[in-house]
């Protein structure tokens, strides 16, 4: 059983039960080499930072859903089911989703990690993770055809002035690896689990939205971020009031197209409105997004596809996603 985790180095995997060891942490290395060993590696550390243009302090974390496009998660999940390769793991998905909509949708009033995680788990269950990579291709196309450019060039910025961008979000990674990759960004949420080349519709630890996103973020910075003043040396981007426990802790947070509340709430605090009054736009982030993307829809039958947005759509707006 391993993880699929949205690492900092692109494309590497955490076995479960695999505890990486330095050669600082070997028991026949006697104390003074041990020392040298760390120090070592603490240099190549902060060298490696440097080449990549950033440093520990130097990140920006956005949030996805309604933040860097005009979408939610069911929207994720639609691009990604329909452009599964299978027929009937598509046609079998749209049914699951109709029987379980009804509890989605009373689950989101009450907590909205269990309507993701109920989502997230009919959306993955069952699928290979060769057909993960070829659907989630459909999701950065429908996050380009919905995108806030001005949020995107954004984003954009923070990566030319070095900082490493982060994708700080309630979404589930296998559905929205390639929209990161694409955008060169690392990405840090809902983890599911993998056994196997098949994911099981489990998920791995908390759904990653509200408090359990704020934790997240913590982890994911190093100590240096943390150790001066109260608030985190970081870039905070999000457009809800799901966003708030993690946007209160940073140095530099704006808001997109916020409600009333949330608007308030940043006026008040001094927050940045600057992306406040962004609207949506049809981009393209790659030719390989908007080549490949398509291999699911083209065997795709126009009543189910019609039949399973229906449902979807439906399911989008009972829940307030």
């Amino acid at each position: 059983m391993r993880p699929h985790l949205g690492c900092p180095d692109k494309g590497h995997r955490l076995v479960s039960g695999a505890t990486p060891v330095s050669e600082g942490d070997r028991p026949d290395v006697p104390a003074d080499e041990k020392k040298t060993v760390m120090q070592k590696a603490d240099a190549m550390r902060h060298q490696c930072l440097h080449l990549r243009g950033g440093s520990e302090q130097t990140q920006a974390f956005y949030d996805l859903d309604g933040t860097l496009y005009d979408g939610t998660m069911a929207h994720c999940a639609y691009w990604f089911c329909v452009a599964l390769p299978s027929p009937i793991q598509r046609l079998s998905k749209a049914f699951q989703i109709i029987f379980f909509l009804p509890a989605i949708g009373i689950a989101a009033v009450y907590d909205e990690a269990v309507a993701a995680h109920i989502l997230a788990s009919i959306t993955m269950r069952g699928v290979s993770e060769a057909d993960a990579q070829i659907a989630s291709k459909a999701v950065t196309k429908g996050v380009a055809g919905r995108a806030y450019p001005e949020v995107i060039e954004h984003l954009k910025t923070q990566q030319l002035q070095g900082k490493r961008t982060v994708i700080l979000s309630g979404n589930i990674v296998p559905m929205i690896q390639d929209l990161a990759e694409q955008l060169s960004c690392e990405v840090v949420a809902t983890e599911m689990e993998l056994v196997g080349d098949r994911y099981t519709g489990k998920r791995l630890g908390k759904v990653c939205v509200k408090k359990a996103k704020r934790a997240r973020m913590l982890e994911y910075l190093p100590d240096s971020a943390k150790s001066s003043g109260s608030k985190l040396r970081v870039v905070g981007v999000g457009n809800s009031m799901a966003d708030v426990p993690f946007l209160e802790l940073v140095e530099e947070p704006f808001v997109v197209r916020p409600s009333r509340r949330l608007r308030r709430l940043a006026e008040r605090q001094g927050w940045d409105l600057s992306l406040g009054n962004v609207r949506a736009k049809k981009m393209s982030f790659s030719e390989h997004a908007e080549g490949k993307s398509r291999e699911g829809f083209r065997r795709e039958n126009p009543f189910r596809s019609l039949a399973l947005s229906t449902i979807l759509v439906w399911g989008a707006a009972v829940t307030g996603w």
